[in-house]
């Protein structure tokens, strides 16, 4: 631990940040002319990246062995490049292939990686220059040597992290999908069908609000008559109970889903599955077949 006796001039300072943190809370590790590490003076030319790592420990107060510990030098323009993506980088591979992360060796010299020269230019000297990485070893059996990121440790962390996650993703997630839509011209609806864009897959409209006509049963309109679904409408509101009875296919579960649609403006397509039927949906069935 550091002694308030000792002072030593200081070398470089070395800017360093948490995995799966945001750049503003990075912090500075400052690397002097001597160090003290385990009540041992150690001279700048021999601090190893071990030491390095037993300060940022020693400064952020944390119960970590060195062992669980990775270091990681990054590239100074990789991490600018993505400095409002950083707290959602979680992995290894993010650490290499998105921040040009190598590896720190323990055993090895700091030298080998920083020295004084590091940072001649104001650029350099601001930038975040090493990544920590926390990992912890799992105890059961099965898993035992297996290393993982350590976990949340509060509820708003958990938030705050899949926020930025999907902030990381939403250009991939979420596209812009336009679909065509569905056009008629020998219809006796045919304005209104097209002014409802109703939207079309493989050119085939996909819905349940408007119905398409159906000649093999003399349906020449293809719609439930606005006055059926109004009478409909005035039964379930001034009723407390309401019995809607008819045989198989009769448009019960239909009319009751139009009604819906025609009143509160819900869109609804309800599949049972590929080849099984659509629910309330008949005129999708018959697309289907056709």
């Amino acid at each position: 631990m550091y002694s308030e006796k000792n002072t030593f001039k200081m070398v470089l300072n070395l800017n360093c940040l948490f995995l799966r943190e945001a750049s503003i809370r990075s912090f500075q590790v400052k690397i002097s002319d001597k160090i003290i590490v385990d009540n041992c003076e150690i001279q700048y030319k021999d601090i190893t990246v071990s030491d390095v790592k037993f300060l940022i420990l020693s400064k952020e107060g944390t119960n970590y062995s060195p062992v669980n510990v990775n270091l990681w030098k990054v590239d100074r323009d990789s991490v600018n490049k993505n400095d409002k993506l950083l707290e959602t980088f979680s992995t290894e591979n993010d650490i290499k292939e998105k921040l040009g992360g190598e590896l720190m060796q323990p055993r090895f010299s700091l030298s080998k990686y920083f020295n004084e020269n590091s940072f001649k230019d104001e650029e350099s000297k601001f930038a975040i220059h090493i990544i920590v990485q926390l990992l912890t070893t799992t105890a059961g059996p099965s898993q035992q040597g297996v290393t993982q990121l350590y976990p949340f440790k509060t509820k708003e962390e958990v938030l705050r992290k899949a926020e930025s996650q999907w902030m990381r993703w939403k250009e991939e997630l979420v596209k812009k999908i336009e679909l065509e839509k569905y056009r008629v011209t020998n219809h006796i609806y045919a304005e209104s069908i097209n002014a409802s864009r109703i939207p079309a897959i493989d050119n085939k409209p996909s819905f349940i609000l408007h119905s398409l006509p159906d000649f093999d049963n003399n349906d020449y309109d293809g719609y439930l008559h606005k006055e059926m679904l109004s009478a409909l409408f005035n039964k379930v509101m001034n009723s407390n109970y309401l019995f809607l009875m008819g045989t198989s296919g009769s448009g019960k579960t239909r009319s009751l889903f139009e009604l819906l649609c025609r009143t509160f403006g819900i869109y609804l397509s309800l599949s049972a599955g590929k080849g099984v039927g659509n629910l309330g949906s008949r005129d999708m069935d018959i697309l289907s077949r056709n």
